[in-house]
């Protein structure tokens, strides 16, 4: 009997070492997907700045190549 008491027992301590284990996994796993949660939040934001960048670019090309054109145009004569 007191075996059976003395196994009863250990096998409590070894449910309980695993509930904390388990919990120190959940815990653990719940950092991770807020590490994602912040690292997809990143990407969107870094993704919006790059289009703005993009944009920004293309109208600095269409602004440049339309200076040019007017610079090269010969001058209109004066009138008199």
């Amino acid at each position: 009997m007191e075996h059976g008491v003395k196994a009863a027992h250990e096998a409590q301590e070894f449910a309980n070492k695993i509930s904390s284990v388990l919990e120190e996994i959940v815990t653990a796993s719940r950092n991770v997907s807020d590490t994602i949660q912040q690292i997809a939040t990143a990407v969107e934001e870094q993704s919006a700045a790059t289009a703005e960048v993009s944009s920004n670019v293309e109208r600095i090309s269409v602004i440049t190549q339309e200076a040019t054109k007017n610079t090269k145009k010969p001058p209109k004569p004066a009138l008199t």
